[in-house]
């Protein structure tokens, strides 16, 4: 099961952390108050605790559908691969 980690939206109990990490389900409702005090609490994303190998050569990310581009300069970029326009600049529409 997973763990969720909620935070008060308010004031908290003086004996409530935050924030408030809980096993669930992830078929289950989130919170909507805090099970200790009962205060309003909302579910916030936290930092996982694995990560996915990131391959962004070029070729390989065009073969998937993208476009990749490498910046040339301050709000420039230019086409390293994919079917995208050969430029990006911070002044395009």
């Amino acid at each position: 099961m997973p763990i969720y980690e909620y935070e008060h939206i308010a004031a908290k109990g003086s004996d409530c952390e935050d924030p408030i990490e809980t096993m669930q389900s992830i078929s289950e409702d989130p919170l909507s108050v805090c099970p200790e005090c009962g205060n309003p609490v909302r579910r916030i994303v936290s930092q996982t605790s694995f990560a996915f190998p990131i391959d962004l050569n070029p070729d390989k990310t065009s073969k998937q559908g993208f476009t990749t581009y490498r910046k040339t300069g301050k709000g420039t970029y230019e086409k390293a691969g994919g079917e995208g326009p050969n430029t990006l600049s911070a002044g395009d529409d």
